[in-house]
């Protein structure tokens, strides 16, 4: 199934994504699942330019593992994390706004518009929270 990337912020930085999944240094990414689409075993074809003339697909791997999270937005400066009905501690929230890709926690809130969110976490890696 095809996880499209962006490639820059909103406000047009370059979000590096592509590199840090090559590298191994993004190792999961953070998206709506509505429909439960995602699921272990599930193929992955990580692409930017989707439904563009430009699509490329630059990384083919499979799902091993999908985590429901929450992201609460205090204000800000601070945020609260949820991962399966756990409570990530600022130790482990640091880890995982950097696993997906981010330089710093205010980059990251950036990214979800300082608004709260309720998805799922799909992992390409055995690694989870």
């Amino acid at each position: 199934m095809v996880l499209g990337f962006k490639t820059k912020t909103k406000d047009g930085r370059y979000t590096n994504f592509v590199e840090k999944i090559a590298k191994g240094e993004k190792i999961h990414t953070i998206r709506e699942d509505k429909h439960n689409r995602w699921c272990d075993g599930r193929k992955i074809h990580a692409s930017v330019g989707v439904r563009t003339p430009k699509y490329r697909c630059f990384f083919v791997g499979i799902c091993h593992s999908v985590q429901d999270i929450e992201i609460l937005i205090m204000d800000k400066s601070s945020l609260i994390i949820i991962v399966d009905k756990k409570l990530l501690l600022p130790k482990e929230i640091a880890k995982l706004i950097v696993n997906d890709g981010f330089n710093s926690c205010k980059e990251f809130m950036e990214w979800f518009d300082y608004k709260n969110f309720t998805g799922k976490i799909i992992h390409w890696t055995d690694f989870k929270y």
